[in-house]
């Protein structure tokens, strides 16, 4: 896979309206969170062990290929994926916990809204993929059997009918996925009379050692399997084959998007804070959290591609703090601003008795739309939009909400990756942060 060539533009970070004067953060505060910043970045920079781990990972990757192609770990990613996309026209991924996040942000914000209702055609010849895997529920995953005729065990007579299974293990405990493995095994056996080359051919995993499926693959040598790095921390695991995998089998260009996560880690790692929108990410948290203003956070974001995004931030947050959630300064919420009246009152938690809101507010804004404009009798959609997002800024104003924006030029490989590896890096320097401040 070639880098296309597209203009990688930087995203834009604005915490302006989290610093007004009128709203009360000590300018002192705000001063000693951007120097703790900035001395947890130098020391990153300095200790070559916080480089092994998904920091330096795109970076790691990216340089493999360019020395190893087909021998590297992203040349045997697309060795895979065209393999896959080439036998079937649907992927069952069965993942678990923080891998089944991070795998549909990338296919929700980089596919189209309506991949799986193409036609294979519209598709690029690249398989639907629907999941599995993530909770215990019964009638979800026998509906998803029934989708593949599981319960007729017909044979697939050709590409149309063929299916392949990605299974995403992380290490943990025995979870949903463990129990639902075999069913989907069993229905792709039936489906291929029992030909285990066949089978063997439209299986990939990604396990963790000592899990019950890396059993179950160390009993099917046949099976392709990838190993789960060590050494990447929980929810950081996007860029890693448990990611890249699903998303080279549908088409995503994982080489721009670890171009676009490899220029965030270049950024981090030398820009001056008063341009370094990492740095300013968790300064901004930390600063009104030492303050004791606020409890939390709420990303609104303006695209439903990047919904799953936010569940996957969620999770990052929830993940990396383990119990001690105040040290990421709450739990964030994430909403599509599409009713403005409602939008604000669920996402600050303003009530009468309240000066300012407990929850500082990310409005996350795509530039470029991939359509044209939609023309309405009110106009076109982009223009509606733009009023709601005016509206919506004056709520936050009047309310005394902090808030900040970060703008996305265009949604693409170039700038998601960019997006996931910005919150990562945001989301570590945050933790390093308060753990410094507890140690004082």
């Amino acid at each position: 896979m070639k880098l296309r060539k597209n203009k990688l533009t930087p995203l834009q970070f604005d915490p302006a309206e989290a610093l007004r004067p009128e709203l009360g953060l000590d300018p002192s505060v705000w001063q000693r969170s951007s120097s703790e910043a900035v001395r947890i970045r130098d020391l990153m920079r300095d200790d070559r062990s916080a480089m092994s781990g998904f920091v330096g990972l795109p970076h790691r990757l990216l340089s493999e290929y360019e020395a190893g192609r087909q021998q590297s770990e992203l040349g045997r990613v697309f060795q895979t994926a065209n393999r896959i996309q080439a036998l079937v026209d649907r992927t069952v991924v069965l993942a678990c916990n923080t891998t089944y996040s991070g795998s549909r942000a990338l296919f929700d914000a980089l596919c189209q809204p309506y991949w799986n209702d193409s036609s294979r055609g519209e598709r690029g010849s690249k398989p639907r993929m629907v999941w599995d895997g993530n909770s215990y529920d019964n009638d979800a995953t026998q509906a998803l059997l029934h989708l593949l005729d599981a319960h007729r065990t017909p044979i697939a007579k050709d590409v149309d009918e063929d299916w392949s299974l990605v299974v995403l293990r992380d290490p943990g405990p025995f979870n949903a996925t463990d129990a639902v493995l075999s069913a989907f095994v069993q229905a792709l056996e039936a489906s291929h009379v029992g030909d285990l080359s066949a089978v063997a051919q439209r299986i990939v995993g990604v396990v963790a050692d000592g899990t019950n499926i890396a059993t179950r693959f160390d009993q099917h040598p046949s099976w392709q399997r990838f190993h789960v790095p060590e050494g990447i921390e929980p929810g950081c695991s996007v860029f890693t084959t448990l990611g890249l995998i699903p998303a080279a089998i549908v088409g995503i260009n994982v080489i721009e998007l670890l171009q676009g996560a490899a220029w965030m880690t270049d950024h981090f790692l030398s820009a001056p804070f008063e341009s370094n929108m990492v740095l300013q990410f968790a300064a901004v948290h930390h600063a009104w959290h030492a303050h004791g203003a606020t409890t939390g956070r709420t990303l609104g974001v303006s695209s439903q591609s990047l919904e799953s995004f936010g569940r996957w931030y969620e999770g990052l947050m929830e993940t990396r703090s383990g119990t001690a959630q105040s040290e990421l300064n709450g739990l964030t919420k994430f909403f599509l601003p599409d009713v403005r009246t409602t939008l604000l009152k669920t996402a600050t938690h303003t009530d009468a008795t309240q000066t300012r809101s407990d929850r500082i507010f990310h409005r996350v804004v795509v530039d470029t739309f991939r359509f044209d404009a939609l023309v309405s009798e009110q106009g076109t959609i982009p223009q509606s939009r733009t009023e709601a997002y005016s509206d919506l800024a004056a709520r936050l104003r009047t309310s005394n909400t902090p808030t900040t924006m970060l703008r996305i030029p265009q949604l693409d490989e170039l700038h998601l990756g960019q997006l996931i590896q910005m919150m990562m890096l945001a989301t570590e320097v945050e933790i390093r942060v308060q753990q410094l401040a507890n140690a004082i």
